[in-house]
Formats: C-alpha cells, structure tokens, sequence
C-alpha cells in the first residue's frame, strides 16, 4: 500500500502520528476519534515505508473484540502473512503466551507446563473454600468482597504477604490471610487466574532479565489501545 493511501482521510495530526517512528508518540483524543485506526495505520507505515520486520512489533489492546478488530484491520493493510507476524492481542493473552513460552522458569511459584486459567466463577469457588479453611465468618467477610480485594493487590503487584504488610484496616488483614491460602489452593490445582498473568510476567521479567531482555530486544514498537484502561 502506497503512503498517500495509508495516510488518506487522515487530518494533520493524525498523519503525525502514523509517520512518527522514532521515540514515544501518545494520542488523547475521545471515542470514536480514530484512535485505532491511526495506531494500525502506523503499523502498517512501519511495514511498508520503514521496512520493519512485523515480528519486531507488539500491539496490545484491552478486549478480545478490539484485538480481533486490530487484527482484521492490519490483515488488509498489511496481508495476512505479515499481520500473523506480529503479536497482537491483549494485555492477558499476551502474558499467558510468555508465560507458556517459559514455563521452565515458572516452577519456584509451584506450576507446571500445563498450567490452567482459572474463570471468575473457579476463582470465587477457592475464595469460598478458603474462607472457609480459615474459619472466617463469611456473612460478615463476604467472598465476593475478599475476591475483589486480592485482585486489587494482585494488580498492585502485591503477594499475600505485602498485602499484610500494608494493611490499614483489620479486613485488609483478613482479605491478605484468604489471599495467601487462596494462592495455596491455586496451585495445587496448577492453576492461575487473570490476575496472575499480569502479576507473574512482570516478576519473571523482574527476575530474569536476560530472558526480560529478549523480549525487549524482539518487540522493538509497542503499540497499546485502549492505554487507560
């Protein structure tokens, strides 16, 4: 595709995005602006105008309906040889791919290669069940409250124990004493949930660097839709 064709029905400063390559470039603008149009549009620029190979790029969005709209978009800007190339998907699908991808490095947090993704439905099973274990009263420390609580921490980035260590409120202790057995019964079930894949990507980067590096060094443009959610 030639550039005036990619860069057609574009206005100015959506141009300068997509022709924009070298440093970080953020786009604000509101729904049904053509947010997504212009970071596929810049994809497609760096395939066809910057001879960038399309396995060097990463897009990632929030929803498996957006990714497969990305993906749509790119198969017809760019081929479908070329947009299978690339990584595109969203932010839980990509980690539960590195994760496979390394699953050697995933055994001193208890898991196994054929690990399984727990649901929200499996994951409030175990929350129960721990209640439960602990003796806590779950009319007045309610599963679904605890679930929503450990989910929070997970996405701080906190463990059951740094979820101790910070509480503030006698029921933040009580959801970090459900969170550690809840993590116990996880992986005895060789099991993560959404959360985890968010959380255990970043702390095997943070552990591996080398292995961190890799992936730095594959994923040269990163694209993110949807970056506030």
């Amino acid at each position: 595709m030639e550039q005036r064709n990619l860069l057609a029905g574009l206005n100015e400063p959506q141009r300068k995005a997509v022709t924009t390559t070298q440093g970080p470039v953020l786009i604000l603008a509101g729904p049904g602006s053509g947010k997504t149009r212009v970071i596929t549009h810049r994809i497609a620029y760096l395939v066809k105008h910057e001879q960038v190979s399309p396995w060097r790029i990463l897009a990632v969005t929030f929803t498996n309906k957006a990714a497969k709209e990305m993906r749509e978009r790119l198969e017809k800007l760019v081929g479908i040889g070329a947009s299978k190339e690339m990584t595109i998907g969203t932010f839980h699908a990509i980690c539960a791919r590195v994760l496979r991808m390394e699953a050697d490095y995933l055994a001193p947090w208890g898991l196994s290669k054929s690990f399984v993704i727990f649901d929200t439905d499996d994951q409030a099973t175990l929350v129960k069940r721990a209640i439960k274990d602990l003796n806590i009263d779950e009319k007045q420390y309610r599963a679904g409250v605890m679930q929503a609580m450990i989910s929070r921490a997970k996405n701080d980035m906190l463990g059951p124990e740094q979820m101790a260590e910070q509480a503030a409120k006698y029921i933040e202790e009580v959801a970090a004493r459900v969170y550690k057995v809840y993590q116990k019964l996880l992986r005895n079930n060789n099991a993560v949930d959404f959360d985890d894949l968010l959380m255990l990507t970043e702390r095997l980067w943070r552990r591996e660097p080398e292995l961190l590096h890799r992936y730095q060094r594959k994923w040269e443009y990163l694209h993110v839709d949807e970056f506030q959610d």
